[in-house]
């Protein structure tokens, strides 16, 4: 009788929390919605024209410290408070329909961000542009070097596939396999609208960008890139969770990053988010009759630094020294994206539905 009644108060206390978690569950949605309205307050926030969309805290503040914006919307559940947060600028004291968020570093919060802020029931997306304005690394054989900045073709996952020692697997060139990307739910490579970044990379291809005496005296311990100047290019982007630091890491990096485009992605820079930032977009023309947010997506890096060390030195001395050029390349990157979006998003609305 004993162990009879035990066993019924083992089953009624679970019973009575699971009944507790359904009710705290069905109440989250009304929180949710009254933390948005706390945010929003009594006047509706216009549609969202750009979504401008940084990662970590130098990124976001090289927007906010230009102009006038506005904190609309808080960051619900995030890791960092900061994670997640959306901002409008602001003219002739109104929201102009450029909106800013920062997603964090990595896939994981760069997608759990991305997904909260499309998910905002008080932010409208239809017709809305989106562009990453953020740091990479480049290899010095490319088109880049410290300071320049590109508008991608293609956003690679430089994790996904098979990697071995090179050594061990003689019929993996440079230790790889690709994964099949045959798949709907194919996260490994994006290739994004053609047109669009054409069209970004037009408007700012004779930009005249910024340099610094740092940024050269770095450039004069590579070879063929003494004389090279900060430019606006356009070449394709990889993402990577590591830190991928090294000549021969790099040369499979530009492998991967042709292996997955057929031949098309000329790898020229490295970060830790765009795979996840893409993949999210993507995921909502999954649903019937769902947007096109993809096609409404451009990417926009800027290199601080190169992805190996120079000839001489090691690759432990170079990880140590951690040359950045941040400040320099993240006013060259607010130049090129501002003349994008003044002369043609704000003009333009993009057709995603």
């Amino acid at each position: 009788m004993l162990s009879k009644l035990m066993r019924r108060k083992r089953l009624v206390v679970p019973s009575l929390l699971g009944m507790a978690l359904i009710g705290m569950l069905s109440l989250t949605p009304l929180l949710n919605n009254a933390h948005a309205q706390a945010q929003v307050g009594k006047d509706a926030l216009p549609p969202v024209k750009v979504l401008i969309i940084t990662m970590f805290p130098p990124e976001t503040q090289a927007w906010l410290s230009q102009g006038t914006w506005k904190l609309v919307s808080k960051s619900v559940g995030s890791i960092d408070s900061d994670d997640g947060v959306v901002y409008c600028q602001i003219s002739n004291n109104k929201c102009n329909g450029v909106y800013l968020t920062r997603t964090g570093l990595d896939k994981v919060n760069a997608a759990t961000s991305m997904m909260a802020v499309l998910r905002d029931p008080h932010l409208s997306f239809k017709n809305a542009y989106f562009l990453t304005t953020g740091t990479a690394a480049t290899p010095p054989y490319s088109e880049g070097t410290p300071g320049f900045v590109a508008w991608a073709n293609w956003v690679i996952d430089r994790d996904q596939g098979t990697h071995v020692i090179p050594e061990t697997a003689p019929d993996y060139p440079l230790g790889y396999q690709p994964p099949n990307t045959s798949f709907p739910d194919n996260t490994a490579n994006f290739h994004l609208n053609t047109e669009l970044v054409q069209k970004a990379y037009d408007l700012t291809a004779n930009l005249k960008l910024a340099d610094s005496p740092q940024a050269q005296a770095e450039r004069k311990r590579y070879p063929d890139q003494a004389n090279r100047k900060p430019v606006v290019a356009r070449c394709d982007t990889v993402t990577s969770d590591s830190y991928i630091v090294g000549s021969k890491l790099s040369e499979q990096t530009k492998y991967i990053a042709a292996k997955l485009s057929d031949n098309s992605a000329h790898y020229c820079t490295m970060e830790d988010e765009d795979s996840a930032v893409t993949s999210v977009l993507h995921r909502f023309s999954f649903q019937p009759g769902g947007p096109n947010y993809l096609q409404c997506y451009l990417n926009l890096r800027g290199a601080t630094t190169f992805d190996q060390p120079p000839p001489g030195q090691s690759v432990e001395e170079f990880i140590a020294e951690h040359f950045r050029v941040n400040d320099l390349v993240l006013g060259n990157i607010r130049l090129a994206a501002s003349a994008v979006i003044e002369k043609y998003l704000l003009q333009h609305p993009c057709q995603n539905d």
